[in-house]
């Protein structure tokens, strides 16, 4: 008796528990890695080596060290790919629950990112690279955002264009133009 009423609850709460979850977790799945990578999961204070197929989520980190390389692949086909001596930090990885809108937010803290955002957003949907200087965002878009030790962001529109803000204010980079951003 006592097993069935727990096996009753056990499905209730798997049912009744995503009704009142807002938003769902969506990954990053590492699918290239060249010399040595690191992640830090968010509930641990260990950088652990990276390994191929290993997925991030919100609140992960990861640090690309000097000769290495990083490729992030999320599920619409978009990719950061990541250079040498790059720390980047996932903020916010989700989709929100009612809207199916997708949100993504990184803090690129030192280092190079090459972005590649496959789909045009729609309302409410966000990928932003945030620096210590500047922020960037885009709607479907080929980018690099790079940020030195000094924090000056370099922004780099490859494909589309990247809105760029940085002191309040906030510019339009258009393709084959570059913007920066000086502490």
């Amino acid at each position: 008796m006592f097993k069935k009423l727990f096996i009753f609850l056990l499905l209730l709460m798997i049912l009744i528990v995503p009704i009142f979850a807002q938003t769902t977790k969506r990954v990053a799945i590492i699918t290239y890695l060249k010399g040595n990578v690191y992640v830090k999961k968010a509930e641990s204070e260990l950088w652990l080596p990276a390994k191929l197929k290993m997925e991030l989520s919100s609140g992960d980190k990861i640090w690309v060290q000097q000769n290495s390389q990083a490729i992030l692949e999320f599920s619409d086909r978009s990719t950061l790919k990541l250079a040498s001596n790059t720390q980047l930090d996932i903020l916010k990885l989700d989709r929100d629950k009612d809207t199916q809108k997708d949100v993504s937010i990184f803090k690129l803290l030192l280092g190079k990112v090459w972005a590649t955002v496959e789909k045009i957003l729609s309302a409410g949907e966000r990928v932003e690279i945030q620096t210590p200087t500047a922020v960037a965002g885009v709607r479907g878009t080929e980018w690099i955002q790079q940020v030195s030790e000094d924090g000056t962001t370099v922004v780099k529109t490859l494909k589309g264009v990247v809105s760029f803000s940085a002191k309040g204010v906030t510019v339009e980079v258009k393709e084959g133009f570059q913007s920066i951003a000086k502490p």
